[in-house]
């Protein structure tokens, strides 16, 4: 544990934050052994973006993040992102915090 935070007192603004999001739902999932309903909804949310073709220039960012934590990561870490993060947190980080994100959950 503190690996991480050592890895996060390295982020800053924005990734710092989700980054401490995605700390406290592994935690809170390994504890209760299941999600919140607002969780258990972006979950689906996310399953949804996997599974239609995406016309809208956000739903595309998102599904490209969740393309790029599945080839580098796992499906774990895609729920995890998903569960924690939401579409409209992803999609309002800039583009170089979406890479400094995804360098994080590869770190870990």
């Amino acid at each position: 544990m503190k690996r991480q935070h050592e890895r996060t007192s390295d982020q800053s603004g924005e990734v710092g934050e989700c980054c401490k999001r995605l700390r406290n739902t592994a935690r809170e999932l390994s504890v209760r052994e299941r999600l919140p309903d607002k969780a258990t909804k972006q979950v689906d949310d996310a399953v949804k973006t996997f599974t239609t073709l995406q016309t809208s220039s956000p739903s595309k960012t998102y599904q490209a993040f969740l393309y790029d934590i599945l080839r580098q990561c796992g499906t774990s870490p895609v729920l995890l992102c998903a569960a924690s993060l939401g579409k409209k947190k992803i999609v309002d980080l800039g583009s170089k915090e979406r890479v400094d994100l995804l360098a994080y959950v590869r770190a870990t």
